[in-house]
């Protein structure tokens, strides 16, 4: 365990796996396993959750940054995102990594083309656990994009990670969320109404409590 969370006082203790440095904050998500908020606002690096590891802005400097890969076309399956077309209406974009600060360069191009060719655009996040601000960003531009051409955006499968950071920054009534594709497509064409996830539950498990919008 890396982090303390949730004292009396509403702290999080996260403790530097490289040095042992201690350092405080406070516990934003008041959730037993998510500290990303927090370890964010210290400047330091590493798991969103409590479990680690993490470390502080000197031990994160000797682990070298990944090289980015180049962005993928449509159509082409990479290790980051694979994009086809559903029909000329629809373009889905499937995540193949987390959607973070040393990936958000590379799925950009593939995800905010895909908003600017006036289709709505279904983001599969079953392979996408963890979200930081770089990839928050990257997905509100491209829902804004959708929403200026007349389309839309919505997230299939995001974890409870991903739930509750969109929660917490009061972006989790945004985007239509659903279990899988099929169901988000029927969402795009009309067949179904718009709806959106509770984000206390985990929607990998398969039953999703859906809330219908006003």
């Amino acid at each position: 365990m890396t982090a303390i969370i949730g004292d009396a006082e509403g702290l999080v203790t996260v403790i530097c796996d490289g040095c042992g440095e201690t350092r405080q904050t406070t516990d934003v998500l008041r959730d037993e396993d998510v500290v990303w908020p927090s370890i964010t606002t210290l400047g330091w690096t590493g798991s969103p959750f409590a479990t680690g590891t993490h470390r502080c802005p000197q031990c994160a400097q000797s682990t070298a940054s990944p090289v980015p890969a180049p962005a993928p076309a449509v159509g082409e399956t990479a290790d980051v995102c694979d994009v086809h077309d559903v029909g000329a209406d629809t373009r889905v974009v499937v995540l193949r990594t987390d959607l973070d600060l040393h990936r958000v360069d590379q799925v950009r191009p593939a995800l905010m083309e895909a908003a600017e060719s006036g289709r709505d655009v279904i983001v599969d996040m079953s392979d996408a656990g963890v979200i930081d601000s770089a990839g928050l960003g990257l997905l509100v531009r491209a829902y804004r994009c959708t929403r200026r051409r007349g389309a839309g955006l919505s997230l299939v499968a995001p974890s409870r990670f991903v739930m509750t950071v969109l929660h917490t920054m009061h972006l989790d009534g945004m985007f239509p969320v659903f279990p899988d594709e099929e169901t988000a497509l029927a969402f795009a064409a009309g067949e179904t109404a718009p709806a959106f996830a509770d984000p206390s539950e985990s929607v990998r498990s398969g039953a999703i409590p859906m809330q219908q919008s006003p």
